[in-house]
C-alpha cells in the first residue's frame, strides 16, 4: 500500500519521530504509526518533512505548546 496522508505525529519515549499514516484504499482501522526514518526511506516521493512542518513542527523540534492555566476562585460555587 502507498501512503495517502498524514494524519498525526507524536515522539516515542527514545525522542524518534513517529507520524501516524493513512494508506491509500484501505480502511480506517488499517491506518498506523511508523517511525519518519522508515516512511522516509520507504516512501521518499512522500514529501514527510514538508507535511509535519505544516502541523507546527519539523523532523529537529517538535510543535511548540503553550499551556495556559485559569486559576479558580476560593469558595464559591
Amino acid at each position: 500500500p502507498q501512503p495517502a496522508e498524514l494524519l498525526s505525529y507524536r515522539y516515542s519515549r527514545t525522542g524518534e519521530l513517529e507520524v501516524l499514516i493513512q494508506w491509500h484504499n484501505l480502511p480506517d482501522c488499517e491506518n498506523s504509526w511508523e517511525t519518519a526514518t522508515k516512511m522516509q526511506t520507504a516512501f521518499p516521493q512522500f514529501q514527510l518533512e514538508d507535511k509535519v512542518i505544516a502541523r507546527g513542527g519539523s523532523i529537529d523540534r517538535g510543535p511548540v505548546v503553550k499551556q495556559v492555566y485559569v486559576r479558580r476562585e476560593k469558595g464559591g460555587s
